[in-house]
């Protein structure tokens, strides 16, 4: 609660993986709209996806995961989430967004 996207990605990432990053840039909203956890839970997802530059911190797993490492482009495993898989797409395609800070929207939106 009362976060913004860019608030609660560097929060999750933090979480989920010790790292502290920069957001570089925003790739956009993301749907997976038939996204069922191992539990049962089934639910519309909707993600925010942007790159990123580590800042500090080493890389470690948390209950969520099993595994972290970094892979090469052509190296990279299928993935099977919709929305992971678009948002993929869009940065090998070259889509980056600037990052539109909260209080920076009621000038673009005059």
């Amino acid at each position: 609660m009362n976060e913004t996207y860019e608030q609660a990605a560097l929060r999750e990432i933090r979480e989920e993986t010790g790292l502290e990053v920069r957001l570089d840039s925003f790739l956009g909203i993301f749907h997976n709209h038939d996204m069922v956890w191992s539990n049962g839970d089934a639910a519309h997802v909707l993600s925010a996806m942007y790159t990123a530059s580590i800042v500090s911190g080493e890389p470690r797993i948390d209950e969520e995961s099993y595994e972290l490492r970094f892979f090469a482009p052509d190296e990279i495993p299928e993935l099977f989430a919709e929305d992971h898989i678009a948002a993929l797409n869009a940065y090998f395609e070259g889509v980056r967004y600037p990052l539109l800070r909260e209080n920076k929207l009621h000038e673009i939106f005059r």
